[in-house]
This record gives structure tokens, sequence and C-alpha cells, in this order.
């Protein structure tokens, strides 16, 4: 690599992490504030814990920094340039991660307190269960290709595309493999809609990137108000 090639290189490193400071830091300051109060709340429900407190802080600015780059994402697909494809490319890939990520910090958070007979009771009272259950359905498919485990189903369920208005008829089992059920954007907030199928009764359920967020930032932040009673 010449030093040019290093020196564009730099360059390119310095424009993200500036693009990362802004949407974190200046555009998303009070949802970064919030994610720093559950963090801070964890530390106090499991003192010691210090790594966990540092993952779901890291969870929360990837969070920030999705929902300011969402925010031009509409935007960006209206554009047919190479470049823009590229961009929302690049966007669905961090998307995807985050969904990975934020499905392993709260499990871990879930490992963590099952063996606290309050604190688990006050987890599902917040509404942590039925959160992460969504995130798996919206995982499973999106990254396993596969439906969440569950009881098989020996008959038909509609799978319905998202904004398309029509039905395709399909047999779903655990196991199977299964199309990318990205689905769309939200045209309110430009996030990913991915159909977090249930299993049991068989339906659709379209949730976007940051209805998902939201519903884990709140119920996180439910729960340690709970949790410190």
């Amino acid at each position: 690599m010449t030093s040019e090639e290093e020196s564009s290189l730099v360059s390119i490193l310095e424009a993200v992490a500036g693009a990362y400071v802004e949407g974190v830091c200046i555009r998303q300051q009070d949802r970064n504030q919030k994610w720093l109060e559950v963090s801070f709340g964890l530390g106090r429900i499991a003192p010691g814990d210090h790594i966990l407190v540092a993952d779901i802080q890291a969870l929360g600015r990837f969070d920030c920094f999705l929902c300011s780059l969402e925010n031009e994402v509409v935007e960006i697909t209206k554009s047919t340039s190479e470049n823009s494809l590229l961009a929302f490319d690049l966007y669905i890939t961090l998307a995807t991660s985050w969904l990975s990520l934020c499905y392993e910090r709260i499990r871990l958070i879930r490992q963590r307190v099952s063996q606290n007979a309050q604190l688990n009771d006050r987890w599902s009272k917040a509404g942590l269960e039925s959160v992460h259950e969504r995130i798996e359905r919206a995982r499973i498919p999106e990254l396993k290709r596969e439906v969440a485990k569950g009881a098989k189903l020996d008959q038909r369920s509609q799978s319905l595309q998202f904004g398309a208005g029509t039905d395709v008829d399909e047999i779903y089992q655990h196991g199977n493999t299964m199309l990318n059920l990205l689905t769309g954007l939200d045209e309110r907030d430009g996030s990913l809609v991915w159909n977090a199928f249930s299993v049991d009764p068989p339906s659709n359920d379209f949730v976007s990137r940051r209805t998902l967020s939201n519903q884990v930032l709140e119920a996180l932040l439910q729960w340690k108000y709970l949790a410190s009673d």
C-alpha cells in the first residue's frame, strides 16, 4: 500500500469516526443518555459486572448511530447512483448486525438474572420477556434462514409481503430454509422492517428496527426502576 493510499484510508476512517460521534453525541444525545442510564442501573443491579455495563453502552451507541443513519436512508433510496446503492447495502449490514448484537446482550442479561427470583419476576413485568421473544422471531429467519423453534406447523400459513398486499402460501416448519424476511423500510423513520414470524399461533408480525430498539430501551428502563425498588 502506498503512502497516498494509506492517507486516503485514514481520511475515510476519520470521516466515519466523525459521523459516528455526530450521530451519537449530537443528533441522538437524549437517546444515548437513556442507554447510559440503563447501563448504570444495570451496574447497580449486578455490581462488579463492568464488562456487561460497557457492552450495553456500546449497544446504545450503535443504536444511536443507526437512528441517525435512518433519518437519511429514505433519501438515499431515492437515488440510483452506485454510491447510494452501496450506502444502502452497508446500512442493511449494520442494521442486521445490530439485531444479532441486541439479541445476544439481552439474552446475556436474562441469563444473569434468571437465578434471582425477584429480578426474574420483575423482568417479565417490565415486558422484557416478550421483547426478547420478538427479537428472536426476527433474528432466526434473518440470520439462520429458518423459523424460530416452536410447535411444528403441518398446516399452511400465509406469508404476507410487506406493502405488497398479497399473500403467499407456504408450509412453515422449524429447520426449513427460508428466504430473507427483510421486507422493506418503515417510511416513518427509515428503519428496516422484518417479518418476525410467529409459530404459535401462525401469524406475520412486521416490526421495524427502530420499533424493536424503542421497545428494548423502554423495557430496560422500566426493569431498572422495578429492580431498584
